[in-house]
This record gives C-alpha cells, structure tokens and sequence, in this order.
C-alpha cells in the first residue's frame, strides 16, 4: 500500500513575487494593523483618562458626553478585536 505524500508545491501561485516573501509582506502588513488599532485604543483611553480629569471642576456635562463617545469607541474596538 503507497501513501501519496504531502506535495510541497502551493496551491496558489503568486506571478509576481516567490510564495515566501508574499507570505512575509502579508505577515508584515497585518503586524502594522495590528499596531496601528493598538495604538487607537491606548490614544482612545488616554483621551478618555484626559477628559476624565477636565470634566470634574468644571462643565461637567459637556466633559461627559465625550468620554462616553470615547468610551462606546474603545469598546467597539475591543469587540472587534476579539
């Protein structure tokens, strides 16, 4: 009984580019989404924490509309991100 081997050719063929440096590029891409939604959330809570700070004195309400606009966009991201 002969067993067919795994074959190593791709199914796929990238024309322009060799499959591993395409799988590269690709891995690179996502890594800089990636970082750029990392780096939205922490902008997004920090921006949070500021208005947190500024809204006690003074104004309150206007202070608090924002940081629940914050607050709804952060979460937003972090359910996406699950």
């Amino acid at each position: 009984m002969e067993f067919n081997s795994i074959p190593t050719e791709p199914t796929y063929k990238t024309f322009l580019i060799p499959n591993e440096w395409h799988s590269r590029i690709i891995g690179f891409f996502i890594g800089i989404l990636m970082v750029a939604i990392y780096l939205w959330m922490a902008s997004g809570f920090i921006n949070l924490l500021i208005g947190l700070y500024h809204s006690y004195p003074d104004n309150w309400s206007h202070g608090a509309e924002g940081m629940i606009k914050d607050t709804v966009i952060v979460l937003g991201v972090c359910r996406v991100w699950e």
